[in-house]
């Protein structure tokens, strides 16, 4: 069966065929379908062997004092950053995915001190229109928080620990919904949480 339809030389074969092992080993692309001979071709095999060997020892000599050579190491670095980095980055942590889809890596975000003590955020979103913002909040052990009424839906998802709301505990997965014009009295945590709050910006706290 004929393998290779041109009248290339052996060295000429051999340098293409190695040409298309570091592609394909480095890129990962499926070769064509009318290519799919070059996998049976022993110089290809060869080939494909002694690249993937070269592979090994580069991964050796990064382990080493010297490291890789430099060229090699700068283009695999802009390789990995291409390949992860999000297309737009519109604020630390937060990404433009496209045109009105924002993502947020929240492991990025810094912890941002609320004003009552003991209570930290991570602002994940706000609703202008809705006038609501998402919130990834850690309470400490032991705090209270204060009396309000909610100026427009308010919705509470308990990741971690508990909270005591309107003298029902909510535990890691629970869920609570609070409508606008309700009021929220005597909340608390014993152990400390983390939950993912969405409040209106029109909250009140009140008077005791």
């Amino acid at each position: 069966m004929t393998l290779l339809r041109d009248a290339a030389s052996p060295e000429e074969r051999t340098e293409r065929l190695r040409q298309a092992a570091a592609l394909d080993a480095l890129e990962r692309r499926p070769l064509p379908t009318d290519d799919q001979a070059l996998r049976l071709d022993p110089v290809y095999l060869a080939a494909r062997v002694e690249f993937e060997s070269s592979v090994a020892a580069i991964g050796l000599a990064a382990l080493s004092r010297s490291g890789p050579p430099r060229e090699l190491k700068e283009r695999l670095l802009s390789r990995v950053a291409c390949e992860e980095a999000p297309r737009e980055a519109i604020c630390e942590g937060t990404f433009d995915v496209k045109p009105g889809v924002v993502a947020v890596r929240t492991c990025l975000l810094c912890w941002t001190a609320a004003p009552l003590p003991g209570v930290f955020h991570k602002v994940l979103g706000h609703d202008a229109e809705r006038r609501a913002t998402t919130r990834l909040v850690r309470f400490e052990p032991g705090v209270r928080y204060p009396d309000h009424r909610h100026g427009g839906t308010e919705e509470l998802f308990v990741l971690e620990g508990s909270v005591h709301v309107n003298g029902l505990v909510l535990k890691a997965g629970d869920y609570c919904q609070s409508i606008a014009g309700t009021e929220e009295q005597g909340s608390f945590t014993d152990e400390g949480a983390l939950a993912i709050i969405i409040s209106s910006d029109a909250d009140e706290i009140m008077a005791r």
